[in-house]
């Protein structure tokens, strides 16, 4: 049996989920939801502690929007060392700051990848502060490969598509049997076209219209994660013919072999990226 203990901070909450695997089965042992004042960085310790008894083992944390970089690039070059190689130059052209000031990986899929940046002074406080806690290690991943590591679980068409949608941030992928084809992430506390939440954006995900890079394929459906607050009406305000089947997750529907063991989870779909960040340690 396995215990995997994962976290989720953005928007101001840390969401807390542990995951327990066995070869037979898993289950959600606990979920708490703590909401952080103002300044985001490391929360109460105590706090924290009273989440998670007898913390030990591995951690793994999921950051929001405001704390990483992504991006797509094609992969020119086949041994690992040389992508790491390339990636790393890549980031080098994007990044303001020196590239040795952030933790870079990157996501293969096929021939090209994403690559994801982190400040280093991020990911140092937040391994220190797991550390006091009494966890052995800390993975750091963001949101956009939390979102893909649950939605490859929950859907089975060719042309898959999951959206998150955080009180600030949101995040899109699409994958196919393949792999990862599309992640972004962007700031919805910054409209475009004077629609709310940046609903422009949110529909040429949607809808395949073009992107930064080429064309997007449609999607057979999308499934819609996200903060309670943030869904209200965003289903409204997408119901025209050009939108494919957007679906709600749902945890009973989705995820029916993982079975929460506790009754009092407040907005399950608040923990989803938690829960795809705990399914890509388990692998």
């Amino acid at each position: 049996m396995k215990k995997i203990t994962s976290l989720h901070l953005s928007d101001n909450h840390l969401r807390i989920l542990g995951l327990v695997t066995s070869s037979t089965e898993q289950s959600v042992e606990c979920c708490h939801a703590i909401d952080l004042p103002g300044e985001i960085f490391p929360p109460n310790l105590a706090e924290v502690e009273n989440c998670i008894p007898a913390p030990s083992g591995h951690v793994i944390m999921t950051l929001g929007g405001e704390f990483f970089h992504i991006q797509r690039v094609p992969l020119e070059v086949a041994s690992e060392s040389d992508r790491k190689s390339q990636i790393n130059w890549e980031a080098s052209q994007v990044l303001i700051d020196p590239v040795e000031d952030y933790s870079i990986d990157f996501t293969p899929a096929g021939r090209v990848a994403f690559w994801t940046a982190i400040r280093k002074d991020v990911t140092h406080m937040y391994t220190e502060f797991f550390l006091d806690l009494g966890f052995d290690a800390i993975t750091f991943v963001v949101e956009p490969i939390a979102l893909y590591g649950l939605n490859k679980h929950v859907q089975t068409l060719k042309r898959q598509g999951a959206i998150w949608l955080g009180d600030k941030w949101g995040s899109f992928i699409g994958h196919s049997h393949n792999g990862l084809t599309t992640a972004e992430t962007i700031d919805l506390s910054n409209p475009s076209h004077n629609e709310p939440k940046n609903l422009a954006q949110i529909r040429q995900w949607i809808q395949g219209d073009l992107g930064t890079e080429r064309r997007r394929p449609a999607f057979d459906d999308i499934l819609l994660y996200g903060e309670p607050s943030a869904l209200v009406d965003l289903s409204a305000n997408l119901t025209d013919s050009k939108v494919p089947h957007i679906i709600p997750f749902d945890w009973e529907t989705h995820v029916p072999n993982i079975k929460p063991t506790t009754d009092d989870i407040v907005n399950p779909n608040s923990f989803a990226l938690a829960l795809g960040a705990a399914m890509i340690q388990a692998q």
